[in-house]
């Protein structure tokens, strides 16, 4: 039974840290996807492996807006390409080539062997990779359809379930201890009773802690005693004030009907 306690407690950390684990990572994948835009930032899916070690696939990066006249050799940027520039790569600058036209960037993957077929203008830099979330995509993606998100809450709802049953199936396990029984006395022949006056040393403790046990009952009888004493008699002065005003309020009452008695003359007599 304590090695069914034990493991349902492992199981219940180990629940416990799942729980958490996904609060954070859902936490994660919220802003990345809504707190970074309102910011002013970006987030990108990185799709392909041209810039692993450093970006690996399925990552997430985020890239900050920058001036043309802020890049520098070596900054790893996300451009717009393709036809009416709907696709957007992530690369690093290897080249900055000044025309008359304005700037122009020369790329190129950490992974490929060899350099972009062409230069881009600065004009279609999005912005500068300041940060980079290994799998961030995958969560994205994930949380980015309702299957995803139906996923993530029927996946919490087990987690909790699972915890609230491990609850109610943690009990306290631990042996209680036997309070140890005194040995009885062997018969030895000898009277029981014992001298007026004398006592068993090993009943001195017991007989102590009873005494304490009345002394202290009597005491707070007593003490209630006087609360109960206390409390009467203040409702009998209570009281004793409420009959006198009370009689003082008749007579002063009845004042004005005597002195309009005594106001009225005496009849004559004919």
């Amino acid at each position: 039974m304590l090695i069914l306690s034990t493991s349902t407690q492992l199981l219940r950390q180990i629940l416990d840290a799942l729980l958490v684990m996904l609060i954070v990572v859902v936490l994660v994948g919220v802003a990345l996807g809504r707190l970074v835009p309102m910011l002013g930032h970006e987030t990108f899916i990185i799709g392909g492996g041209s810039m692993e070690p450093a970006i690996p696939i399925g990552a997430a990066v985020v890239d900050e807006p920058v001036a043309p006249g802020d890049l520098r050799v070596g900054d790893v940027v996300s451009l717009r390409s393709g036809p009416e520039l709907k696709n957007v790569f992530t690369h690093r600058i290897i080249r900055l080539v000044p025309r008359a036209d304005g700037l122009w960037i020369e790329t190129k993957g950490d992974a490929n062997r060899t350099i972009d077929p062409s230069i881009t203008p600065s004009a279609q830099v999005i912005g500068r990779v300041v940060l980079t979330v290994p799998y961030g995509g995958y969560l994205l993606k994930l949380l980015s359809i309702p299957a995803g998100v139906i996923f993530v809450v029927c996946l919490a709802g087990v987690l909790f379930a699972m915890t609230w049953l491990l609850e109610t199936l943690e009990v306290d396990r631990r042996p209680r201890r036997a309070r140890p029984r005194r040995p009885e006395a062997e018969p030895t022949g000898e009277p029981d009773a014992e001298p007026a006056g004398a006592a068993n040393v090993d009943d001195l403790p017991r007989t102590v802690k009873r005494r304490q046990r009345t002394v202290a009952a009597h005491l707070a009888a007593s003490r209630r005693g006087e609360a109960v004493a206390a409390q009467l008699a203040e409702t009998r002065q209570v009281r004793s004030r409420r009959s006198t005003w009370l009689a003082r309020a008749a007579v002063e009452a009845q004042l004005p009907a005597m002195r309009a008695v005594e106001a009225q003359p005496a009849p004559g007599r004919d």
